[in-house]
């Protein structure tokens, strides 16, 4: 059984949610602890605000923010599923592998725009990248190994 705390980054649109839920049932069936930053407050805030229309008030941008960060900061690890509406999600993958060099997996879920690929040089230099929603298997087993190993190290 694998041991740790991994944090959800994911983005709150109809493609990355439900595949990231249904990650972090995976991870927890396997045995590893998922903080995922839509379950409480801090959703029914996003909620409210974003069913009015309205912008965020600054305090609450904050609250929802430091909320992340600390969650983020007591993990062992990061799982993204990011959208492409949302800067959220790599904010957090920037903080969690660059400030704090923690490990990071994304699974990039997206069709490569025209003339363009998904394997972009940032996701590529501060994450361990899947493209595709077939390697999800990939990434769970990654994820399941590195805590499982006591001398962590992502490959």
């Amino acid at each position: 059984m694998a041991n740790g705390t991994i944090y959800l980054a994911h983005g709150h649109d109809e493609l990355t949610r439900p595949i990231g839920l249904r990650l972090q049932k995976r991870l927890e069936e396997q045995g590893i602890t998922v903080e995922n930053p839509f379950h409480g407050r801090e959703q029914e805030l996003y909620d409210r605000y974003a069913a009015q229309g309205k912008p965020y008030p600054l305090e609450v941008c904050e609250e929802i923010v430091n909320k992340d960060l600390d969650q983020i900061d007591n993990s062992d690890g990061v799982l993204a599923v990011p959208s492409r509406t949302s800067i959220g999600t790599f904010m957090e993958i920037f903080y969690a592998s660059y400030l704090y060099e923690k490990p990071v997996w994304t699974l990039w879920l997206h069709e490569p725009k025209q003339g363009a690929e998904n394997r972009h040089p940032w996701l590529e230099h501060f994450t361990k990248l899947y493209v595709g929603a077939e390697f999800e298997d990939s990434v769970i087993a990654n994820i399941v190994d590195y805590f499982s190993n006591p001398n962590r190290r992502v490959v």
